[in-house]
């Protein structure tokens, strides 16, 4: 996914993808190595564009429990 910020100057370019890490230490999970493979497979412009987001930092989302199924009202 991309947006763009600062009226437009950059892009916030995010990749997610399931780990497939079997460790218990979350701080394994999402590395640079498993981001390469979970988007081996994708056309070379978003290969491309892999190459440009910093693997310095990486969030892990399993942490946060479920939010609530809702609907809208009719």
């Amino acid at each position: 996914m991309q947006y763009p910020v600062r009226r437009g100057e950059l892009f916030n370019q995010v990749a997610v993808f399931r780990s497939s890490s079997e460790s218990t230490n979350i701080d394994d999970w999402g590395v640079p190595a498993e981001l390469d493979a979970a988007y081996a497979d994708v056309c070379p412009q978003l290969q491309a564009g892999l190459t440009l987001i910093h693997r310095d930092r990486h969030w892990v989302m399993a942490d946060r429990d479920p939010l609530e199924t809702w609907t809208l009202a009719e």
